[in-house]
């Protein structure tokens, strides 16, 4: 298991490369938020879930580049 602060801290470096508009940063930052996320709390873990949703989102970013178009 995972140390949550681990996981805490992450995660706010994720926000920031989304606020800083660094999308393929923040897709590599989520992924790896995520498999934290679900060996720690599970697969179906509602943080787990709310990271996924933002992959999901990232997902198009990413395939364009690092600025929105």
């Amino acid at each position: 298991m995972y140390n949550t602060q681990v996981i805490k801290t992450y995660k706010l470096i994720l926000s920031i490369n989304m606020v800083q508009e660094n999308f393929a940063e923040a897709f590599n930052q989520a992924e790896m938020c995520l498999d934290l996320e679900q060996f720690t709390f599970g697969a179906n873990s509602k943080q787990a879930k709310r990271t996924k949703d933002i992959l999901k989102a990232l997902s198009s970013y990413k395939k364009t580049g690092n600025k929105i178009n």
